[in-house]
């Protein structure tokens, strides 16, 4: 009764469909979780379980925020139901409050491997969210995050994502209620075919070529029965799901309209081929090949630019070069430029040869190269006295240090010049200025057309995500430096940080080498790239200038009065009671295996500001404390062990990174301590005088992960050339820290226990019952 005139036909055809349903039972129920803020999701869900009901289908409206998805989600996955997510998007794209838990829990589980893919694999679902359009940046953004997160998990996709809109003027159905009623009516039919144990829609054709004769009466039925006008379709509204279009993909590909890339195999491969290249050049070919001009190749720079152009004390050229792009989603505005298309701009420093040393690139295409200079970290530091060495030479009576060319767009500073303007009144000492300046500065504009030639791909538009273009502009620069120098290599320098000399560049974010000197801050620059974005999103919260603290999964489980991590079973260590943190972000190796995916900072010394123990400590409680409060009110979560969570008692320092590195890591692990926490040391074996300087800690931990020289390059991928050596120094070192001492003290302290072996290789000791 509660349907419109246009759609109520088309419900009732669904309702006699069912009537003759097989006995076997393909579906046992329909759960409808709401996240609402005015009500509006709610009555979505209330009315959706009547008419989920009609259809002699059990239907359950539940409020998503008394629901525990860590404790009932995956039940989902093996009791036959259908779960549907009706989601508002509230302020700035944020969950509506009763849903906020729910999409933490979902999206923390979405990128934790040991929650692992295939986590909801079985689980069938479909999403329809709720938005409005005005607020373009943000339109949808919980509905789409909530699909993308179920299917990560694995999750079966029974239906296309629909999308309410709250503005009429672009709705697609003049109202978030016909756009609810459209996608409803395609629910319903799906969930008539999935109780009759159907997985796909049937397509019309049989295996022998012939119509289906179900398809035809359907058809029949359709005709007979009144369809409401509208000028777009159904489909317009919803995206393409994988499971739904499979058996009609065809048909839509000679129709041409658009598919969803999910079900495009064969781009798919293309788009991760790309991205593994991409990863590969940052990864692989940056540290090893890449080196920043030290004070003698500035020399030699700056001789080369005279003897070859006659320009005295210059090492460069800087210029800007558009790299076209689809216009993206959001503020695609900022990203046309003066040229009439959407593009990216990459800003590049050469040396006299066209080799390029220093690298900018992302911004959006509508801004003046001026602009873009002022937001680089090269006109920061350079304008600061930081970027180059300080060696000067007196040209014409003036003092004047290194310098680099630029043209008229740029402005003119004591490091920078530009040529004379051209009034139509320069002298002759003006005009053979501009004319010797314009042969020295060519060389940059020389650098991009060969670095486009060599890569086409850099020429035509770029259709992929902001992201993955990034990284497909710095993969050729940074391999196209490679291909070109036969002497020391040079650097690519891009984002928040300009470096000083450093022997081994890190490789974060986006850039391909962020070179972090003594004063800027570690997550100053993590915040301001997009691996400070992929830290955030996995929980961490950045501490300072170089720290970081994360809620890890086993005090979430211990919280819910259920099993806690190894350490609670060999030595009765509370999960609950126990804090996840580093002191340094940083770490020497990166890992294959890294828990974290590489999304810290990697770098062979410490060359940050650093910040006192003290602060540290301080703000890890702070912060810990603030992610156990939001368990508060949560499903499942006991009283007396949120109570008991507040009180830290354990700190494990093994979140990220290479804490033994921060330089008052003795400071910090004695104040630890002193506040009655025992602490937990992983280290990865590549700083043995550090080991041996550690004061003592409750547990210490060397991670020996190879067993000899070539497992552990390919494993570990370590940034010391003396890899090896420090690795087994790393072993020495421990085994000078008096373990079988401290053994023999232990078990003189248990009744009836003895040491009982001891491992040389490994500097284990086994402690068994003297029985």
């Amino acid at each position: 009764k509660s349907f419109s005139k246009d759609v109520g036909p088309l419900v009732s055809k669904a309702v006699k469909r069912s009537e003759g349903s097989d006995a076997v039972v393909h579906l046992s129920g329909v759960k409808i979780f709401y996240g609402s803020q005015t009500g509006t999701a709610k009555g979505f869900a209330k009315e959706l379980s009547r008419d989920v009901k009609t259809l002699g289908i059990p239907a359950e409206v539940i409020d998503i925020k008394h629901y525990d998805p860590d404790d009932q989600l995956s039940d989902e996955c093996t009791n036959m139901s259908v779960c549907v997510f009706l989601v508002a998007t509230y302020t700035d794209g944020t969950p509506t409050v009763n849903a906020e838990w729910f999409c933490k829990w979902l999206e923390e589980a979405s990128t934790d491997f040991r929650y692992g893919k295939t986590y909801l694999k079985g689980l069938r679902y479909a999403v329809f969210g709720l938005g409005n359009s005005v607020y373009v940046g943000h339109y949808n953004t919980v509905g789409k995050n909530v699909d993308k997160w179920l299917w990560m998990l694995s999750g079966m996709r029974i239906l296309t994502r629909g999308e309410g809109d709250c503005n009429v003027v672009k709705s697609r159905h003049g109202s978030i209620q016909a756009d609810f009623l459209a996608w409803k009516v395609k629910f319903l039919t799906r969930l008539q075919a999935l109780a009759k144990g159907e997985k796909k829609s049937c397509s019309g054709n049989s295996k022998n070529g012939s119509s289906c004769k179900n398809k035809k009466k359907e058809q029949e039925e359709d005709e007979a029965a009144p369809v409401p006008q509208d000028n777009s379709s159904e489909e317009d509204l919803m995206e393409s799901s994988s499971d739904e279009e499979e058996s009609g993909l065809q048909d839509e590909k000679t129709s041409g309209s658009v598919v969803d890339m999910e079900d495009l195999g064969n781009i798919m491969n293309s788009v991760k081929r790309a991205k593994d290249f991409c990863t590969a050049a940052e990864a692989l070919l940056v540290p090893e090949q890449i080196r920043f001009p030290n004070q003698e190749k500035f020399a030699e720079m700056s001789a080369y630019y005279e003897n070859r152009w006659g320009i005295p004390h210059c090492v460069g050229a800087i210029d800007g070069s558009h790299i076209p792009i689809i216009a993206p989603q959001e503020y695609h505005c900022d990203y046309f430029n003066r040229k009439g298309w959407h593009s990216i701009i990459l800003q590049g420093v050469v040396d006299g040869r066209g080799l390029f040393w220093n690298v900018f690139a992302g911004m959006p295409g509508s801004l003046h190269d001026a602009r873009v200079l002022r937001l680089s970290t090269l006109w920061e530091l350079a304008t600061r006295g930081n970027h180059f060495p300080a060696q000067t030479r007196n040209i014409g009576g003036v003092s004047m240090g290194y310098y680099l060319l630029g043209d008229s767009a740029y402005p003119l500073q004591n490091w920078l010049l530009k040529p004379f303007q051209d009034t139509g009144r320069l002298t002759a000492e003006q005009q053979t200025f501009n004319r010797k300046f314009s042969r020295g500065r060519v060389v940059v504009e020389n650098a991009f057309g060969r670095l486009k030639g060599r890569w086409r791909c850099l020429l035509k538009r770029n259709d992929s995500d902001l992201p993955l273009v990034k990284s497909m502009v710095w993969a050729p620069v940074t391999t196209g430096v490679v291909e070109l120098h036969s002497g020391p290599r040079l650097p690519v320098q891009a984002g928040p940080a300009l470096p000083e000399s450093l022997e081994h560049n890190p490789v974060l974010g986006d850039v391909p080498v962020l070179l972090v000197q003594t004063g800027p801050g570690m997550t100053e620059c993590l915040r301001s790239l997009k691996r400070g974005e992929a830290l955030t999103k996995q929980g961490y919260k950045l501490i300072g200038s170089h720290s970081g603290v994360k809620l890890c999964r086993w005090t979430k489980s211990m919280l819910r009065g259920r099993g806690g991590c190894y350490k609670h079973t060999f030595y009765g260590i509370e999960s609950h009671r126990c804090m996840e943190t580093t002191p340094s972000l940083a770490c020497a190796n990166k890992c294959v295996f890294c828990w974290r995916h590489n999304t810290n900072p990697v770098g062979t010394e410490w060359r940050w500001k650093m910040d006192p123990a003290e602060k540290i400590l301080e703000d890890a409680l702070e912060k810990h404390q603030t992610m156990i409060r939001q368990f508060r009110g949560v499903p499942g979560v006991k009283p007396e062990r949120y109570e008991e969570g507040l009180a830290v008692k354990h700190c494990a320092l093994s979140l990220v990174g290479e804490p033994i590195m921060y330089p008052e890591i003795n400071t910090f692990i004695r104040l630890l301590h002193t506040h009655h926490i025992s602490s937990f040391l992983v280290t990865n074996a590549q700083f043995p005088e550090e080991i041996r300087s550690l004061v003592p800690v409750t547990q210490l931990y060397v991670s020996v992960d190879a067993s000899t020289k070539d497992s552990l390059k390919r494993i570990d991928r370590p940034l010391f050339k003396d890899f090896w050596p420090r690795f087994l120094d790393s072993l020495r070192a421990l085994g000078e820290k008096e373990v079988v001492t401290f053994v023999q003290e232990l078990a003189d302290m248990l009744p009836q226990y003895e040491i009982a072996c001891e491992h040389e290789h490994s500097n284990c000791l086994l402690i068994a019952h003297t029985k």
